[in-house]
């Protein structure tokens, strides 16, 4: 990871950056979308790597007075180490509990047994409270649908589902928000009693030209 540009905080600059990472109980907006050599400026942090991709520390609590293992919306990472496979859907489980219900977790496994692989992605969809599930796939990447994903609709806008106050659990796109339905009525009368049943036809709006969202 290191050869790739990740540079690992310890100590001292841990506690720096899990002090500038958040401000009044929120995420800091001064980190949000910024680049590792300036949130290390930032957060006073000493002189990084100049090929640093990612600032990493190393986490072994989860909760809320934790800032590193939330959400962080920058180039800032929190690696857990796992003992086992359960331990680190636990770990998983338990850090989408702390703020990610309903958003994404992602699986790699290497796998070569296809029951074992399958049994892996069970466990996961059945014990991690999230929307999405992306194996094998650059989760960031995927999770907003693009050529790694074209089963996820391509938006920058993820539904969390209403475990999260939100209404839809999928990517959010012109689905769900330009679709004017029309509902018609249809009678049919049952020629062996004298009951009337009434059918209700949905179909798509012809004219979309009045519609506003």
């Amino acid at each position: 990871m290191k050869q790739r540009g990740v540079h690992f905080l310890y100590g001292e600059e841990r506690e720096k950056l899990a002090a500038f990472i958040e401000k009044d109980g929120h995420i800091n907006p001064d980190i949000v979308g910024q680049t590792p050599k300036e949130i290390a400026r930032r957060a006073g942090l000493l002189d990084i790597p100049p090929n640093t991709v990612v600032l990493a520390t190393e986490e072994i609590t989860i909760g809320e007075d934790n800032p590193l293992s939330k959400e962080k919306l920058s180039p800032v990472i929190s690696l857990y180490r796992a003992t086992s496979f359960d331990h680190a859907v636990q770990l998983c489980r338990n850090l989408a509990l702390n703020g990610g219900v309903g958003h994404t977790a992602g699986l790699y496994t290497s796998s070569n047994n296809s029951s074992e692989a399958k049994r892996r992605e069970e466990i996961m969809v059945k014990e991690v409270p999230v929307g999405r599930i992306l194996v094998n796939v650059p989760t960031s990447i995927a999770a907003i649908g693009t050529s790694f994903n074209f089963a996820i609709d391509p938006s920058l806008t993820l539904g969390v589902g209403t475990a999260a106050g939100s209404s839809i659990s999928s990517n959010l796109g012109p689905r769900h928000v330009s679709i004017k339905f029309i509902c018609v009525a249809r009678y049919a009368h049952c020629k062996y009693s004298s009951l009337t049943f009434c059918f209700c036809i949905s179909k798509l709006s012809a004219d979309q030209s009045n519609y506003s969202g």
